[in-house]
């Protein structure tokens, strides 16, 4: 039997609070995604391995002072939540993690934020290097934090090896190639 952890109740009692950077995960959700947007003065967020999903995203949208938000939740968030982190309306700071992206699919969704994004951690993400080029000639000054896949699959087997049953294109060919190599090298 999984235990109930923590979910994210309570954080409504901060909404006036001083707090400015909080990292969560595990248990959380989408009622704690909630409650946490509501914390005015917020100015960091990051959100991992936890049971979030677009719907809990879209709460932070009109957040007045988010400038940083990382998601790491592959199995209930889709590329096309970048929509909905594009429309946080100080946000120059980028989290995606665990996720397969493609330009038609993500990153375009991106481009409100021209001129004011300043990071992308696509760190134990996957992309095929054409959408990334078009990434990057969106937003020139972004600096893109990346890790390679045998990186992906020593880190984590398990979220490389979902990122494989979706991955297209070269992305998916080389983090394929890690997985096998990174079995053989086990035996």
């Amino acid at each position: 039997m999984r235990e109930t952890l923590y979910d994210g109740t309570g954080f409504d009692a901060l909404t006036e609070s001083k707090i400015q950077d909080i990292k969560i995960g595990l248990s959380f959700n989408d009622k704690g995604m909630e409650q946490v947007a509501k914390i005015k003065g917020l100015k960091h967020f990051a959100v991992v391995h936890a049971r979030t999903s677009e719907a809990g995203i879209k709460f932070f949208e009109d957040h007045p002072s988010l400038e940083s938000f990382t998601i790491a939740e592959m199995a209930k968030v889709s590329q096309k939540a970048l929509a909905l982190i594009a429309k946080m309306p100080k946000l120059t700071h980028i989290g995606f993690q665990e996720s397969f992206i493609t330009y038609e699919n993500g990153f375009e969704y991106l481009k409100p934020l021209k001129g004011r994004l300043k990071s992308l951690d696509l760190t134990m993400s996957v992309v095929n290097e054409d959408d990334l080029k078009r990434f990057q000639a969106d937003h020139p000054d972004a600096k893109i934090t990346m890790i390679p896949p045998t990186e992906i699959v020593k880190r984590h087997s398990g979220v490389a090896n979902n990122l494989a049953r979706i991955a297209t294109g070269e992305a998916a060919e080389k983090l394929k190639k890690a997985i096998a190599e990174h079995k053989a090298d086990r035996k």
